[in-house]
Formats: structure tokens, sequence, C-alpha cells
């Protein structure tokens, strides 16, 4: 199943786009369970991005919320199922997919996004990070507003998702 959630943070408590930057690109991650911190194997792949100007173009940002992050994660299930059908080809075109939810309206050369895959925990884990600024307009952007609209797009994108590569519904209540 694809689910995704949005980050809470933004920037707004300091510390710019090298936190998480940082977090996506690590070669080690904290693991909750064994309370250390574990080396990632396999290391995240950049999908889409440069991890040094995504850093960049946050840090520029004088607006209080810098950045919008978040993840699509697959159970190992269904990665095995996204593996079977084209697993580049899958990432594609749900990072395609990903990227028209996000930048709808704004064009592709103003479109700014950092993409890393997870896989150390024998699932894919998709994470993103993109600053919080329209480069067409040169103003301030949140590609997910507060309300109940950001989760009914999103929804609407895992649903595609689960439907298109035949992955198990997270909201199914059986």
């Amino acid at each position: 199943m694809a689910m995704h959630g949005f980050s809470s943070h933004s920037g707004s408590g300091g510390g710019g786009g090298s936190g998480p930057i940082d977090y996506m690109t690590d070669d080690d991650y904290y693991d909750k369970e064994e309370g250390i911190w574990q080396p990632r194997d396999p290391l995240p792949e950049v999908i889409e991005g440069d991890p040094a100007l995504m850093v960049q173009m946050i840090d520029a940002l004088d607006h209080k919320h810098q950045y919008t992050s978040g993840v699509l994660s697959f159970t190992k299930s269904d990665t095995e199922k996204l593996k079977a059908s084209g697993l580049d080809a899958a990432i594609t075109d749900i990072t395609g997919g990903l990227k028209e939810m996000l930048f709808a309206g704004i064009a592709k050369e103003h479109q700014h996004i950092l993409i890393v895959a997870h896989t150390h925990l024998d699932r894919l884990e998709l994470h993103y990070v993109l600053p919080r600024h329209n480069y067409e307009v040169d103003r301030a952007w949140n590609p997910a507003p507060p309300g109940e609209g950001k989760f009914r797009q999103m929804d609407a994108l895992v649903d595609m998702i689960n439907v298109r590569y035949g992955l198990d519904d997270p909201r199914d209540p059986l």
C-alpha cells in the first residue's frame, strides 16, 4: 500500500535546509527500536534534484516556513509488486504524479524538488522536500496549505498509485 505523510517540520524553528536534506541523504539513520544509529544499507538514492542546491534554495528564503517535506511509503509486499512491474518506471510514474499534484499550475522550469529513495528497511520510501516559494511569481507559496484540501488531494494520488499498481488500500476496512 502506498501511504503519504506531510512532515510537520517547515524550517520555522530555524536550521534551514540542512535538516531535511541531511535526514534524507545521510548514510545512517536512528533506529528507534534499538535506540542506536544504524548504517543505511543500501544507501539513499537521489531520484531527482541536487541536495546542495536545495539547501541553498531553502536557506535563501526569509519566509517563516521555508520548506514542505513528506514521504510516500510502501509496505514490503507492495515494494515487491512495484519491483515486479519495473521499479524504476514505477518510481518515475509515481514521482511524476506527486509533482503534478504539488506543483499544479506552476511551470516546469519553476518546479524545484529533491526526491530521495530509501530502501534500507526492505521497503520503498520516497522522501521529498521543496522550497515554499513560487519562483515564477517570486512569492511565498505553500503546496500543502492548512485544511482538509491537501489531504483530499494526497488521498486521490495515493488511491491512483494503489489502483494502478494493484497495491493494498490503507483505508480498506478489511
